[in-house]
């Protein structure tokens, strides 16, 4: 529908065709006849169009060429047209691919059918977990010990759990410290647990014996807090600190009165309340927070696929059970790499060093126009994603990356436990999947474009 001649061509076929009979006929009739004129304009437009993708692809290289070895007026206008055309034909394509995706499961899927069962006997296979061996070599096959087994496992892989917290910490993040309180004319708002005052609740910074000393009771509200007009304050020759700061403190507030509004409340951490309850701005007040990482964007960030950020995540603390590791543990007599048989299996090695690695790296770069760049430590991968290259989506760079990470390792398990694959089948992999996450997340408009920046350079 988004091509120049289609309307056209539909306009000219309906106010040319006559159809006699009901309107309803008419309509069905037409509808009919319409289809032969669709397909002529799909055969005289969409044809062959892979091939021509790729003529068109090759023609905007030759273009690029010729203007960088003989720049001219006459052929940079005639890049110009060859980019116009490329990226034409390749937006077709990729809208193409998309509907391709979908038609196979909107005609056989959801219908009680063999490929409806087929896929969701696929799904449950590979979802399940059938047995666990521990590290005493006993066979795991009772859902509740392979469930224990797991949390031991990854407890202690991934460090103890959070320390609990004090009873002074707890009441420290209480509710009752993010609750505020703005006095109206002091009614049902208690004088001593209440946060009305700048200094917080006055049975914190007072103490228990702040009653008695006042003369207010414990259960008193702040309207109680007022005699004739003026508020109750400690004795003159009182000597306490915190009586003689709550007696200036009040001085300098105007007691309320039955003329005055309601109280209202407004909830968040000290210094940062509002009216409306947020609750990421609680969660950050009571949350225990650790300096934040400058790593954080390259693991976590929209639109992620859930169980690669989960592995690179791992593999950023390195506490993948590489070899080097396994030495340590006891678990392992040598630490050389499955991948290659030749370096120690370290992190860096397997991701970025290994000869397996630095193939697989050197295809997705050159696909992604990066040809000139070397990662050969974690740092240096950590900061390319990290760092803003013209011309390349950082979303694009990022799943990419991780990608690369999950499927290496993935390719080090099957070449321990099963075989290897060759370094063309190990991208056929990741362009396969980058190919389904671009287009299952094409409807958001950060995706859009993405497929054509991944077949730029092939």
């Amino acid at each position: 529908m988004d091509h120049e001649d289609f309307i056209p061509r539909l306009q000219a076929f309906w106010s040319n065709t006559t159809v006699p009979g009901t309107a309803m006929f008419q309509l069905s009739k037409k509808l009919k006849l319409l289809k032969p004129v669709i397909k002529d304009i799909n055969r005289e437009h969409f044809s062959s169009l892979e091939q021509r993708v790729q003529e068109s692809h090759a023609h905007m290289l030759s273009a690029k060429a010729d203007l960088l070895s003989s720049p001219s007026i006459f052929a940079a206008a005639r890049e110009r047209e060859a980019h116009r055309n490329w990226t034409k034909l390749a937006k077709v394509e990729e809208k193409f691919i998309y509907q391709r995706s979908r038609v196979t499961w909107a005609k056989f899927g959801d219908c009680n059918s063999s490929l409806f069962h087929r896929s969701m006997q696929a799904r449950r296979s590979g979802n399940q977990i059938h047995y666990l061996i521990n590290d005493q070599n006993l066979r795991l096959e009772n859902i509740n010990d392979i469930k224990s087994h797991c949390v031991e496992y990854y407890t202690s892989l991934l460090g103890a759990p959070s320390p609990s917290l004090s009873p002074e910490a707890m009441e420290e993040i209480s509710p009752r410290h993010l609750i505020g309180c703005n006095i109206g004319n002091g009614r049902n708002a208690s004088y001593w647990f209440d946060d009305w005052l700048p200094s917080g609740p006055l049975i914190d910074s007072v103490g228990e014996a702040g009653p008695c000393r006042l003369g207010i009771p414990i259960t008193a509200t702040v309207s109680e807090g007022v005699r004739r007009g003026v508020w109750i304050t400690p004795s003159p020759r009182c000597r306490t600190p915190s009586l003689a700061s709550l007696k200036a403190t009040l001085l300098e507030i105007d007691p309320p009165t039955n003329e005055d509004s309601a109280n209202s409340y407004c909830w968040g951490p000290s210094g940062h309340r509002a009216p409306v309850f947020s609750i990421t701005k609680t969660w950050e007040s009571i949350r225990l927070s650790a300096p934040q990482v400058y790593w954080e964007k390259a693991v976590w960030f929209k639109h992620a696929v859930p169980k690669h950020a989960f592995h690179f995540w791992v593999a950023n603390l390195n506490r993948l059970p590489v070899r080097e590791r396994l030495v340590t543990w006891g678990v392992c007599d040598y630490a050389t790499c499955c991948l290659c048989g030749l370096g120690q299996e370290t992190r860096d090695h397997v991701f970025l060093r290994c000869s397996v690695a630095t193939q697989l790296w050197d295809i997705v770069l050159a696909r992604l126009g990066q040809q000139a760049l070397c990662l050969d430590t974690w740092p240096s991968l950590i900061n390319w994603m990290l760092t803003v290259t013209p011309g390349l989506s950082a979303t694009l760079k990022k799943l990419t990356a991780q990608l690369v990470v999950f499927h290496l390792w993935r390719e080090r398990n099957n070449r321990l436990h099963q075989g290897p694959h060759s370094t063309s089948t190990l991208f056929s992999k990741v362009d396969r999947t980058i190919r389904d996450i671009l287009l299952a997340r094409l409807p958001h408009k950060r995706f859009q474009g993405l497929l054509s920046q991944w077949f730029r350079f092939t």
